[in-house]
């Protein structure tokens, strides 16, 4: 979608890695228990693989359609994201993904 908007972005920023966290933990899932070739990565592995999506959504609306508030809304939440998960996710032994 071409909106600029910082409502659009800030959605956009809390959308994204909630969907890349499901996709990644179901191909955890599915490389680890079912076809046996991969160790389980730990669910704060995939938290930041998730919020690292962010950044190529930033870059696709920065760089690709010149939309100025959009990106800075995604680089602004993905900050905050990264922030709250350093301090409060970083090296804990949670499980708050499906699938695990």
């Amino acid at each position: 979608m071409k909106r600029d908007s910082h409502i659009f972005g800030v959605i956009l920023a809390l959308i994204i890695p909630v969907a890349a966290a499901l996709i990644f933990s179901g191909i955890n899932y599915l490389t680890g228990s079912q076809l046996h070739v991969l160790k389980y990565l730990p669910d704060s592995g995939i938290i930041l693989l998730s919020l690292a999506m962010n950044l190529i959504a930033m870059r696709y609306y920065l760089v690709k359609y010149k939309l100025e508030k959009t990106g800075r809304a995604i680089l602004a939440v993905t900050f905050v994201l990264f922030l709250l998960y350093f301090l409060f996710l970083h090296e804990k032994g949670i499980n708050i993904i499906p699938f695990n």
